[in-house]
């Protein structure tokens, strides 16, 4: 079994906008989910874990996709989150 992990707890201060970078779009589709869709297309990966501000939690309901998606929170430093996701990615595998 194959997970990949996105990261994208940041909020994105330094460019300046009201939300996140991850959250804007590009025609009309935000970053992360274009991001999450690419992953979503590779056959070997079978889950996607997506760490994320607590605020966004349900920032993803509004789009469908093949592969399973957790969500998990972030963590205060950008380590805080790849460890938050990897301890979820680690429950799968120890079950």
């Amino acid at each position: 079994m194959i997970s990949a992990l996105i990261v994208s707890g940041g909020k994105g201060t330094r460019m300046g906008e009201d939300i996140p970078k991850q959250y804007l779009s590009l025609k009309d589709i935000p970053i992360i989910v274009r991001t999450i869709k690419k992953f979503d297309l590779i056959k070997d990966i079978d889950n996607i874990f997506i760490v994320l501000n607590e605020e966004y939690k349900d920032f993803l309901k509004a789009y469908k996709f093949n592969k399973k998606i957790h969500i998990v929170f972030g963590g205060k430093e950008r380590h805080d989150s790849v460890r938050n996701g990897l301890k979820e990615i680690k429950k799968i595998y120890d079950s």
